[in-house]
């Protein structure tokens, strides 16, 4: 979906904060209709708030969507700041969008010498059983985080500069109203100061619906990162296989099993040490079985 065009102030989700007596807001923008373009703008926007451009169908309600493994990780990875965004769908199938927001917008604005900007360009086809896209998402720099200063992050990893240009690829098929298959790839380029290749994430997954009530999901992320020598890891692959089961509107349970295939014992990946070390990031070895009970209530 394009996104909300009430024309009302959004908020758009608001979540308790764990192990504290606090509520906290998500996002703030204000979303309105704008010549046949849904426009949100605000102080709180997250850079996947209005979207128009649907890459993959993959439900991705397991575990690599909680542990650095979801759907474009780099190119929509939903950080907030101070923007604004348009998408349009067009009656035949093709859809536009953009945004551009600012991460220290609140003090420093957008666009200026001292703000860390970040803006994306992309574009899609819907049809009836299959569509897909292109996601462009350049990075002004890296900014401070957790109070800690960007220079702080730059001399930790041993890097002159943190600037990342991205674009990711996926389309998706659906067979018989039964069947859905995604295929992606995110390409991202980093620039941290040396001459260093671009590096890849890849995916494949499904979903299947038995029938109304049940589904089974499965995927495979074939996961490479740079390290800050400027050689490129691959550092291994990730697979989830999960089953669904609805029992009613309001009750769901879920079931399911996550793996990773490191490559550390090929020497893909040591350690994170202070100054950089070369091979910097690692993924080790781990196996997951899970299973969880979602109750869904209706607030009025």
């Amino acid at each position: 979906m394009a996104g909300n065009s009430s024309g009302l102030l959004l908020l758009d989700s608001t979540n308790v904060v764990a192990n504290t007596d606090q509520l906290s807001v998500s996002s703030i923008y204000y979303s309105f209709p704008f010549i046949g373009w849904d426009v949100a703008v605000g102080p709180l926007l997250a850079q996947d708030d209005l979207v128009a451009t649907t890459t993959t169908k993959y439900s991705d309600s397991f575990y690599f969507s909680g542990n650095g493994a979801g759907n474009n990780l780099w190119t929509l990875p939903g950080i907030k700041g101070t923007g604004i965004s348009m998408a349009r769908v067009y009656d035949n199938g093709f859809n536009i969008g953009a945004n551009l927001l600012s991460v220290t917008g609140t003090t420093t604005g957008i666009l200026t010498k001292e703000s860390a900007d970040m803006g994306t360009l992309m574009a899609g086809y819907d049809a009836e059983n299959f569509g897909g896209g292109i996601i462009y998402t350049k990075y002004d720099e890296i900014w401070d985080l957790n109070d800690k200063t960007a220079q702080y992050y730059m001399d930790y990893y041993g890097v002159t500069e943190l600037q990342l240009t991205t674009w990711s690829a996926g389309g998706y098929w659906i067979l018989k109203d039964k069947l859905t298959t995604n295929i992606g790839i995110e390409v991202i380029d980093a620039d941290i100061g040396v001459t260093a290749p671009e590096f890849t994430y890849s995916t494949l997954s499904m979903d299947y619906e038995l029938n109304e009530n049940n589904k089974i999901s499965g995927a495979w992320k074939n996961i490479n990162f740079l390290n800050t020598d400027g050689t490129v890891d691959h550092l291994g692959d990730t697979f989830e296989f999960y089953y669904t089961h609805d029992v009613n509107d309001a009750v769901s349970v879920k079931g399911g099993i996550y793996y990773v295939d490191s490559n550390l014992d090929n020497g893909n990946g040591t350690t994170i040490k202070n100054g950089g070390t070369g091979d910097d990031w690692l993924l080790y070895d781990e196996t997951v079985y899970a299973f969880e009970t979602i109750f869904r209530f209706l607030v009025f």
